[in-house]
């Protein structure tokens, strides 16, 4: 469902997300932009980008405005997924946005909420772990 469908607007200048910390060049970095009914499932915007070492900038180009949450991780191995260590943290890393503190499983919506205007938003998200 777009976001004019939900009343929230459609996206206008988009949203850059600026990555610091990923751990290597290998694999590809995947971003997720959700809103609470899907977080933490299924998003409806993802962007891929082969992962370049130390900090990345990734363009989505048309996001709705409002409330949202942005997940991002180094899927180092290509697979399409997080992965993660037997019993414990993710073997890759990863970051929200509003960068939260590490937890066990996936971060609180409150958290990482953050209200987006259409208007060229910018977020910052420091990739942990891996």
């Amino acid at each position: 469902m777009s976001g004019a469908a939900t009343g929230e607007g459609s996206g206008v200048a988009g949203l850059t997300v600026e990555l610091e910390g990923v751990p290597s060049d290998d694999g590809t970095v995947r971003v997720a932009v959700c809103r609470q009914a899907e977080y933490p499932g299924a998003c409806d915007v993802l962007v891929k980008q082969p992962a370049r070492a130390g900090t990345m900038t990734l363009t989505i180009p048309e996001v709705g405005r409002g409330p949202r949450a942005v997940q991002v991780f180094h899927d180092r191995n290509d697979d399409g997924k997080l992965n993660f260590r037997w019993f414990g943290p993710p073997k890759e890393a990863y970051g929200y946005s509003n960068n939260p503190a590490p937890r066990m499983g996936p971060a609180r919506w409150d958290e990482i909420k953050v209200v987006l205007t259409g208007a060229g938003d910018v977020l910052t998200i420091r990739l942990r772990g891996g």
